[in-house]
């Protein structure tokens, strides 16, 4: 019989392959070449045919419920009930149809392709295949309307959450649209999965973008980073990340003709697979005395390309991965501390508790953010404030670098 302690010493190998043993009915470990391990069981059919279904990730499911599920599975299979009932009627479209609908009908409003193709990875692995505890078919072959929070809840609990709960948060949000989706085409007013974000909510920390706001303490980690291992373009992405408090895609894939002068002009939209703003809207970041440095410090590495970071493994080709400037929080010890996009909230809670502050200073603040004024403001009030913008722009880059070695200096081996 297969032992969780088993399971627990299994080691990844490379090469993907099974645990099994004879006396558990089918009941056997899938171990990832990444070293993940997920349970699953064989049955046979009526007709003869085999099926292998997935019950979930270890130790997440353990055993117990395995063989629980297994059990179930094994009736089911002989009467063709439960997970094995025919596919409802076509006018009860399931959970995956009806997602897929909303996908295809909102397919050109994506910013990018990389965004659909990931959610759809993650609602396919992890929700549409979650089997909840009434042992009935997996969610994603349910009728839509048969869909409660409480199956969604345990599915992002048990197979998202502990992963990423900023995953968890944006999957359900589009299952939420395509909620509502359904209940235009269908006329079905329930939507669970607003009642499952509210759920998600219960687990979120204040401010779950990991980010040190300390002022003092922001200034120790990037300095420490400048000083530890790393390319001197991913120690410059970082240091321009923290100056421009632009969203990280939006800096690492950032273009040399984009720069205008003491102004970058972040377009809304970049050519091929490169990112934009966030919102689609284009955004003039006022460069302070130490962001020019940096871009010509920079320059002088990567002048050649288009590109003003570029990834050294593609020789130009294509951007920084924005998880090179994670891997370098995680390997100067800030895992779990901070994060690339944390730079904003560090930039916002120090500049909005500055004694001195003027009294529109705040909204300021949120246009350097890119952040869209709420409401009938958003749409009428088009002023820049760009002198202003750029006041504290400056200031900001003062407090932040006071003492710190030029851009050029700090990137020398």
């Amino acid at each position: 019989m297969l032992t969780d302690t088993q399971i627990q010493k299994a080691k990844p190998t490379g090469k993907p392959y099974r645990i099994t043993d004879r006396n558990e009915r089918g009941l056997h470990v899938f171990v990832a070449a990444d070293g993940r391990k997920y349970i699953r069981c064989r049955v046979y059919l009526p007709n003869g045919k085999d099926t292998t279904r997935g019950l979930g990730e270890f130790p997440y499911l353990k055993l117990k419920q395995a063989r629980e599920m297994r059990d179930a599975m094994l009736r089911e299979s002989k009467t063709g009930e439960g997970r094995f009932a025919p596919p409802p009627p076509p006018d009860r479209p399931t959970l995956r149809g009806i997602v897929r609908q909303w996908m295809d009908e909102k397919r050109r409003g994506w910013e990018a392709v990389p965004h659909e193709v990931k959610a759809q990875r993650v609602l396919d692995k992890h929700i549409f295949s979650f089997v909840p505890a009434d042992a009935g078919p997996p969610l994603g072959d349910r009728p839509f309307d048969q869909i409660t929070s409480k199956m969604l809840s345990e599915a992002f609990r048990q197979n998202v959450v502990p992963r990423s709960l900023d995953i968890a948060v944006r999957t359900n949000r589009r299952l939420v649209r395509a909620f509502d989706f359904a209940g235009n085409e269908y006329d079905h007013d329930d939507n669970p999965a607003e009642r499952c974000g509210r759920n998600l909510d219960t687990y979120k920390a204040e401010g779950h973008r990991l980010a040190i706001t300390d002022l003092a303490e922001a200034r120790a980690m990037l300095r420490k980073l400048e000083g530890g291992p790393g390319r001197p373009t991913t120690k410059l992405a970082m240091r321009l990340l923290a100056l421009t408090a632009l969203r990280p895609s939006e800096l690492v894939h950032g273009m040399w003709s984009e720069l205008e002068g003491d102004t970058w002009k972040v377009p809304g939209q970049r050519p091929g697979k490169l990112k934009g703003m966030k919102l689609r809207r284009s955004h003039d970041v006022p460069l302070s005395r130490q962001a020019l440095e940096a871009l010509e410090a920079l320059r002088e590495l990567t002048g050649q390309s288009e590109l003003m970071f570029w990834s050294f493994y593609q020789g130009g080709r294509e951007p920084l991965n924005i998880s090179t400037l994670a891997k370098m929080l995680r390997q100067g010890g800030y895992e779990g501390q901070h994060q690339p996009h944390g730079w904003r909230s560090t930039f916002s809670t120090n500049m909005n508790e500055r004694r001195d502050q003027l009294p529109h200073d705040r909204a300021v603040v949120e246009l350097m953010l890119a952040h869209k004024p709420p409401g009938v403001a958003g749409i009428y009030d088009r002023s820049a404030h760009m002198d202003r913008r750029r006041e504290l722009a400056q200031e900001w880059a003062d407090m932040l670098l006071n003492g710190f070695p030029s851009a050029s200096e700090a990137v020398q081996p």
